[in-house]
């Protein structure tokens, strides 16, 4: 695995702890009815126009851009910075180890691109 590859794993991992089980099931719901139409065979399903709000509300507090850092594998919410090491010498984020996802580019990976233009 590359390292985009690495650090797209790891959005989509993060991206997909963050929102409930209905959520999810809307998003595959909703890129569902995009592709293959309507189906009545699902009473949970609210219908696009519906599903798409519902879908909103609910990632708007988490879609925003983002930072991934492939050393220790996590996101972070804001642009890196550096430190002051133990000798109080400034030492500077390692830019090479950090991509950077915009917003939209992180509702892509978690419901394509597609639906996301619908958000």
């Amino acid at each position: 695995m590359n390292r985009i590859e690495k650090a797209e794993k790891i959005v989509c991992d993060w991206v997909k702890e963050q929102f409930s089980d209905r959520v999810l099931n809307l998003i595959e719901m909703a890129n569902d009815d995009l592709y293959n139409g309507p189906s009545n065979e699902d009473n949970e399903y609210p219908g696009f126009v519906n599903a798409c709000e519902e879908i909103r509300k609910n990632t708007d507090d988490y879609l925003n851009e983002i930072w991934v850092d492939l050393m220790s594998e996590q996101v972070e919410f804001k642009e890196p910075t550096g430190f002051y090491d133990e000798d109080e010498v400034w030492v500077d984020a390692c830019w090479e180890e950090y991509f950077y996802y915009s917003r939209r580019e992180v509702m892509e990976f978690l419901m394509g691109s597609e639906l996301a233009s619908h958000i």
